[in-house]
């Protein structure tokens, strides 16, 4: 997935199912030599496969390669999927935690607008103890780059920003502009 990347687990979105989360790690966690040990999967404390866990198809759609200076290590993919065999890139997350210096966290579900996150537990509280008696969180929330300000709109609009987000990964700026043409919020416009 990507460059260098592999897939460690999934999540679908349970309102439409055109829209998957793709929790991937580098590729260098995945493969070792049979001295070596394999490291833990991020997301089971289990062994990751020292093989790709999925068979890509090399003419999935995932937009221009990033440089490894911008691909993040530990990330999450938001894909839609268009039939059987067209993978269409939305966005890349970073599981990088910007609250808590840069801690890992695991995605735990995808549901349209955000992608959620699991802290680790000693990460909670080195961010508790910073914030001065404040309760840490344990899951913490990201937003969509397309629902950006668009958080807590009615779910009609949020089925019509989907619309619009999916229509534009497959190219079709046509079908996208109709998909959000009937829309009245002004966060929208």
């Amino acid at each position: 997935v990507g460059q260098s990347r592999v897939p460690v687990a999934h999540y679908w979105d349970c309102g439409d199912p055109r829209l998957m989360a793709c929790e991937v790690v580098p590729q260098a966690l995945s493969c070792g030599d049979e001295d070596d040990a394999v490291p833990p999967s991020p997301k089971t404390g289990g062994a990751v496969p020292a093989t790709p866990t999925m068979a890509l198809d090399p003419n999935l759609s995932l937009g221009a390669p990033l440089s490894v200076e911008e691909e993040p290590a530990h990330s999450v993919l938001t894909l839609f999927v268009s039939g059987s065999e067209r993978v269409l890139l939305q966005d890349t997350i970073t599981c990088s935690d910007a609250e808590s210096a840069g801690a890992p966290r695991m995605p735990v579900a995808l549901v349209v607008p955000h992608v959620y996150f699991a802290r680790q537990l000693g990460d909670v509280r080195g961010h508790a103890e910073q914030t001065e008696g404040d309760v840490g969180t344990v899951i913490s929330r990201t937003v969509l780059r397309d629902f950006a300000g668009l958080e807590n709109v009615d779910a009609d609009t949020t089925a019509a920003l989907l619309d619009f987000s999916y229509h534009l990964a497959c190219g079709n700026t046509d079908e996208a502009y109709k998909s959000v043409k009937g829309v009245h919020s002004s966060g929208v416009w």
